[in-house]
């Protein structure tokens, strides 16, 4: 991302669940609770496909993504649920 001219390190929600997303009228309108927020792969923030979705939700949710990103939001999600369980 560039801002002013500038480089600038992507950032992170770092915490992407349904109790931190706002929906209304079934629409996602705002995105809560920022203390995991971080400088770091953006991937992260996709882990969430794996651990929400299911699997027609997922692709809908990744089809703009490249293969190396959604590679790594995968991988993402193994950690989290190793982490978790």
């Amino acid at each position: 991302m560039r801002y002013g001219g500038k480089q600038i390190p992507p950032e992170l929600h770092g915490d992407i669940a349904p109790g931190n997303l706002l929906v209304k009228d079934g629409h996602l309108c705002g995105v809560i609770d920022f203390g995991m927020t971080g400088i770091d792969d953006p991937a992260c923030d996709y882990a969430m496909a794996w651990i929400f979705f299911d699997h027609s939700s997922r692709n809908d949710f990744l089809k703009r993504l490249d293969r190396k990103t959604i590679d790594r939001a995968r991988g993402w999600a193994l950690w989290k649920t190793l982490i978790t369980y």
